[in-house]
């Protein structure tokens, strides 16, 4: 059996590419199963490429990479996870649940709660991680579709 090896660490402006590329892959791929395009292209346009470089700046986000190649990203403001995406070739295979140990625990040692808006593919993870139901916040997009989601916290 061989071992891969994974790292997680801040990303770095020379991540930018791949990082971009691991969020825009993940919504174009998996979210058009479960929203409207205009919702997808709101989706897009919240992790445009000038948000995701300030973020890269700003040392919020992290990568998670095997054998080199960023295979997820997930990002922390405060005591907030967000923009966590897992390339779709990845998922299920325990890459997204590495990454949120990760995050949350860097999150608790601060703050003692994490929170997150969590998108439809992504719930049901989230519940299974002990998260609860804060609230049902929505928004409307640019084509006028309604983007419903909840805002879960998870304490320790």
């Amino acid at each position: 059996m061989q071992v891969v090896p994974l790292k997680i660490e801040h990303a770095q402006e020379q991540d930018f590419r791949q990082v971009l590329s691991v969020i825009n892959t993940t919504i174009n791929t998996i979210y058009p199963k479960y929203y409207p395009a205009g919702v997808v292209r709101f989706f897009l346009e919240h992790h445009a490429p000038e948000k995701v470089q300030q973020s890269i700046k700003n040392r919020e986000i992290y990568i998670l990479s095997s054998n080199g190649i960023v295979v997820g990203t997930g990002s922390i403001s405060g005591n907030e996870i967000g923009r966590l995406f897992v390339l779709p070739q990845y998922q299920r295979q325990g890459y997204g649940k590495l990454l949120m140990d990760f995050l949350e625990r860097t999150v608790l040692e601060r703050y003692g709660s994490v929170t997150l808006d969590a998108s439809l593919p992504a719930i049901r993870f989230y519940m299974q991680r002990g998260y609860r139901l804060i609230s049902f916040e929505s928004a409307t997009t640019a084509s006028q579709d309604i983007l419903c989601y909840p805002v879960m916290s998870l304490h320790r």
